[in-house]
């Protein structure tokens, strides 16, 4: 889905033995004005996987680790990748399967770095013991926006995806969102059919009106609150709230044992994640991961020298891919990141 919207080509790379394999899926994008490319993750929570642990014997973890870190950097090589970029998933606490990966010395020390954190509901929790450990004003306003008519159904056959996508718009324009953050048609339909049974749309309803909309990704013990829209002459009712309360019990009635809710904007702490953590308890470490694998030509792309502090503590990463600088209000001449 995220090649076809241009965001790049879809690549799944498998090392094994027979007994053990990392999965890692990413996108390779083409570097402008150059014949090189660069790695990134798709929207959202990802990272490698790892299985076949469970069943082996005598294999070591670490020894394995290495062996598929030099693959995979073999297979980098071949199609002439630069950098790599990913985030990593919050609870599947999958940052662990990178931990000894290391790039060149012109890349960011430490590779893994810490953004923030993300906040998750605990569905194994009774309703009222989870309704609890909400803050006090986050009940009052479930509560208040229920009796005042505000009803909230799981839209089983999608009917309502139109309103879904007008509202996600207008929500993300309304919180001056970067143009990544918003999807085509196309985009939402194939999400909803790829997902399949492991999707639900759940509507809020005020006076005949959508109040607001969140679709929610359900697979196994996980559940993940994926994307949302407000209309605004409704943000005093607080429809979200009631949304994911909601979710809550829709998630688990479907077997999931935690709803992760994400971090704030851009990974930061911000009043975003607080919104979250007044009715999500459950913290976890949001990890992004960051590789140089082409020393030259990472160096020549950027056009910095690997000794500089920008190619340890770089601003922004890739660095050739960083925004020019924007002018200031001030002086003719004077610029600000």
């Amino acid at each position: 889905m995220a090649e076809a919207e241009g965001e790049g080509e879809a690549h799944l790379a498998v090392f094994g033995n027979g007994v053990c394999c990392l999965a890692w899926p990413y996108l390779r994008r083409r570097i402008e004005d150059s014949g090189w490319y660069d790695a990134t993750c798709v929207y959202g929570y990802t990272g490698p996987v790892l299985a076949g642990f469970d069943d082996a014997k005598g294999i070591d973890r670490a020894s394995f680790l290495a062996d598929a870190w030099r693959a995979l950097n073999g297979v980098w090589a071949e199609q002439q990748i630069v950098s790599v970029f990913t985030r990593f998933h919050p609870l599947l606490e999958n940052a662990q399967f990178a931990q000894g990966f290391e790039g060149a010395a012109a890349g960011p020390a430490p590779a893994l770095s810490t953004l923030g954190r993300t906040a998750s509901m605990d569905l194994r929790l009774t309703q009222d013991a989870r309704l609890a450990g909400y803050d006090k004003e986050t009940r009052y306003e479930i509560r208040r926006a229920r009796r005042m008519g505000l009803e909230v159904h799981v839209d089983s056959d999608f009917a309502r995806l139109d309103d879904l996508i007008a509202l996600y718009n207008e929500t993300m324009l309304r919180n001056g969102a970067e143009e990544r953050y918003f999807f085509s048609r196309r985009y939402f339909e194939q999400l909803v059919q790829g997902l399949g049974k492991r999707a639900r749309l759940l509507v809020a309803t005020f006076r005949d009106g959508i109040a607001g909309l969140l679709l929610v990704v359900v697979d196994g013990p996980f559940a993940q609150a994926h994307i949302t829209g407000i209309a605004e002459q409704h943000l005093k009712l607080s429809p979200l709230k009631a949304l994911l309360d909601a979710a809550a019990d829709t998630a688990k009635a479907l077997g999931a044992t935690w709803l992760h809710l994400g971090a704030g904007r851009g990974g930061a702490e911000d009043e975003l994640f607080e919104f979250k953590r007044r009715i999500a308890r459950l913290e976890h470490r949001f990890i992004i991961g960051r590789w140089v694998v082409n020393q030259a030509r990472y160096c020549e792309l950027a056009g910095i020298d690997s000794t500089s502090p920008d190619a340890r503590e770089p601003k922004f990463f890739p660095a050739y891919r960083a925004p020019p600088p924007v002018l200031s209000a001030g002086r003719a001449g004077e610029t600000s990141a």
